[in-house]
């Protein structure tokens, strides 16, 4: 019967060519995966708005709903690197770096959308990079948002796009709104500096292990987080870590805060935010709710999330790291380029060193011991998380840029983000630990 069916269908093919008919075949779409991982459900596309603000189109070419984290992504209110932006002048992005965890995300931090769907989100590119009155700049993304279904809410899977490349341009009067460096308002509490003196102990050790472990290259985990053994490559990753050491146990060039000020944009999901142009580090409320110390491999607790956060900063003349990819899936995924400037990268590779991971399980700590920190950090108080209003589709609308006039269709949804000019880099935290 098959054999028949397809000679049918191929005589119907034959006879519509023949006919001079244009013919059509169905877009096949990847699905989600069941268990993690990357797919490629969502289609992205930018439009220039004029000057620098960009629209962004996230349409679901899916079979299902996805619930889509807005945190770190193209519908992130804050200020994160939403686009990658070149010219003939390069942009510092000075912007936020968000690292947030799943198991604390609220429901305002998803956005739903159905299949055949399209949501619609504005942002303004200098509100993350540093650009030049009058320069033209080109924009695009290769990027992929994180998200769940409705079959697995627990599951998350990282959608990966790549958008069309758009033409933006600075107005040549363009005023410059990017607030001042802020003070210490308040000394951390007993329990707060313990935490922080405890963290920046281990991270110091952790990068002690790394730095000792690449220089050694005997292991097989510099292969393995940085698939190379090239002697070169080895030699950067020591240095970053003794520059990551040194400033974990010492007074270096970063300063600490126990906690956010209203300035900083901490949500109840992030756990620490890095400003590389101001040299601070702020801990969130939700970086203590994170494991103090863990010696499960592959695996990130309070030290870890403190150490990728000091790869942000330039110091000891080493140039900060990005977020490229966050979790030990998408970190091994990475190549050598990407994974010697992921924040994740160096965080989990040293961690691994310390605890001596060499093959896959628990370890017990490495014998490393560092001197505590020489001086306690300073704080700031709690910040407020930004306010928010539901949609009746239950996706969140934040106050941000307006939607161009004329430019709405029926039954488009919207999701602006809202324009803010601090100039910050929001940090990472880490999932629920594995049972043993």
């Amino acid at each position: 019967m098959a054999p028949l069916l397809v000679l049918f269908q191929l005589f119907a093919l034959l006879t519509t060519l023949a006919a001079g008919k244009p013919i059509t075949f169905p877009r096949r779409v990847s699905e989600p995966p069941r268990d993690g991982g990357i797919s490629f459900p969502l289609d992205v596309r930018l439009r220039a708005l004029g000057d620098t603000a960009v629209l962004a189109r996230i349409t679901n070419t899916g079979h299902e709903s996805l619930e889509i984290v807005k945190s770190g992504g193209l519908m992130d209110w804050r200020p994160t690197r939403k686009v990658n932006i070149t010219s003939d002048n390069d942009a510092l992005f000075d912007g936020a770096e968000v690292r947030y965890i799943n198991s604390h995300l609220s429901r305002d931090a998803f956005a739903h959308i159905a299949p055949n769907q399209t949501l619609h989100t504005t942002f303004d590119v200098a509100d993350f990079y540093d650009l030049t009155a009058g320069e033209t700049y080109t924009a695009a993304a290769n990027s992929a948002l994180e998200y769940t279904t409705s079959k697995h809410p627990t599951k998350f899977a990282r959608a990966a796009y790549r958008t069309n490349t758009i033409t933006i341009t600075t107005p040549k009067d363009r005023p410059t709104t990017k607030l001042s460096a802020r003070s210490t308002l308040a000394d951390c509490t007993a329990e707060d500096t313990q935490a922080a003196h405890d963290a920046l102990g281990r991270a110091t050790q952790m990068a002690q292990a790394a730095a000792a472990d690449a220089r050694a290259g005997t292991s097989g985990l510099f292969e393995k987080y940085f698939k190379t053994s090239d002697q070169a490559a080895r030699d950067q990753v020591a240095s970053r870590m003794d520059a990551v050491a040194s400033e974990a146990n010492s007074v270096g060039t970063l300063t600490y805060y126990c906690q956010p000020s209203g300035d900083d944009a901490c949500g109840g999901n992030i756990a620490a935010v890095t400003y590389p142009t101001e040299n601070k580090v702020v801990n969130c409320p939700a970086y203590y709710q994170t494991v103090a110390i863990s010696n499960d491999c592959g695996y990130l607790d309070r030290a870890s999330v403190t150490l990728h956060e000091i790869t942000h900063a330039s110091i000891s003349e080493t140039q900060g790291t990005d977020d490229i990819a966050y979790g030990i899936d998408d970190v091994l995924a990475l190549g050598t380029e990407d994974a010697l400037n992921n924040a994740d990268t160096f965080a989990y590779y040293s961690s691994d060193s310390f605890l001596k991971c060499y093959d896959q399980g628990t370890a017990a700590p490495a014998p490393v011991k560092a001197a505590p920190p020489a001086a306690p950090p300073a704080p700031a108080p709690p910040a407020p998380a930004p306010p928010a209003n539901n949609n009746d589709d239950g996706n969140v609308v934040t106050g941000g840029n307006a939607p161009p006039a004329g430019d709405l269709n029926p039954g488009e949804v919207w999701v602006a983000v809202a324009t803010i000019t601090v100039a910050a880099d929001v940090v990472p935290e880490a999932t629920t630990a594995p049972a043993v």
